[in-house]
Order: structure tokens, then C-alpha cells, then sequence
């Protein structure tokens, strides 16, 4: 959206959830004169095109089945292409598992198979961990609510 401004400046601003779906790291700047016309600027906006997490399901998890029961964890967000593994982690002990996604390459959504086998390394008092995506370069991302929640055998 355009604020004020005369024939020498104005403002701009973009809504951010905009700014995420972008694809290129950098974009020219182009003015619109009263005719209409695009005339190009010197201006260049450059963007970071780290992961952004915004939600993922379920988030609360059942696991009262067996050991080689599997659950299917979807992370959605964008440009999730260059993410490798879901770290797990519980606040209260050192143990983190990494799980592998299922496929790459999809820029909006990437799943993931957490087995109960897997979640039990956690040992019987966790009920929550705390979910994080890692990138091919390391980059940590958080992922919103930050947790995850699941029931276990009585």
C-alpha cells in the first residue's frame, strides 16, 4: 500500500504474510507515473529466504497403539524446501531424536512418520516436545506452538 507522497517520494508497505510467498531473493522497484506507465527505479529490495514455519498438524498425538505404530506430522510454511529433519526435543532430559521427512523439495509443506518407537526415547514422564526444523545449511527453525502433545498407555 502506497502513504502519502508527492512527485519526488512516497511510502510503500507490504503486509508480511505477502512477503513470504516471494521466490526471488531480490526484486527491482518499479514506480507507476500518472499515465500509467512503469518506470524502473534504482532501487533493488532484497529478502531472506529462511524457512518461515507457520503451522503444523496435529498437534496433539495419540500413542497408546503399538511400538510400530506410525503418525504422520505435517509442517506447513514457506520455503521449506531446503528442510531435512524434524528435531524432537523434551526440556526436561538431553535426549532429541531427528526424524527424516517422507519426501523434499515442497516449498509449502513438508510430513514427516514419527513412530512410537521413536517418541518413547523420551522415556514415560514426557508428554510435550518441543518441535524444530533443521535446514540443509543447520538453520534452526522454531515451528509455531512450539510443541507437541501426546497421550500414552496407561
Amino acid at each position: 500500500s502506497v502513504s502519502g507522497g508527492d512527485s519526488n517520494s512516497a511510502s510503500v508497505g507490504f503486509a508480511p504474510e505477502d512477503l513470504r510467498k516471494l521466490k526471488a531473493r531480490s526484486y527491482n522497484v518499479f514506480t507507476v507515473n500518472a499515465n500509467g506507465i512503469e518506470v524502473k527505479t534504482a532501487q533493488v529490495l532484497h529478502f531472506d529466504l529462511t524457512p518461515v514455519a507457520t503451522k503444523y498438524s496435529p498437534a496433539e498425538m495419540d500413542l497408546t497403539t503399538g511400538a510400530d505404530a506410525a503418525h504422520i506430522v505435517t509442517a506447513k510454511g514457506y520455503h521449506l524446501e531446503p528442510v531435512r529433519k524434524l528435531n524432537l526435543t523434551h526440556s526436561s532430559d538431553s535426549v532429541a531424536v531427528d526424524i527424516e521427512p517422507l519426501s523434499l523439495g515442497n516449498e509449502n509443506e513438508i510430513k514427516f512418520v514419527l513412530k512410537v518407537a521413536d517418541l518413547e526415547k523420551f522415556g514415560t514422564s514426557a508428554t510435550k516436545l518441543t518441535l524444530e526444523l533443521i535446514t540443509d545449511k543447520n538453520i534452526h527453525v522454531a515451528v509455531p506452538g512450539d510443541s507437541l502433545a501426546f497421550t500414552r498407555k496407561k
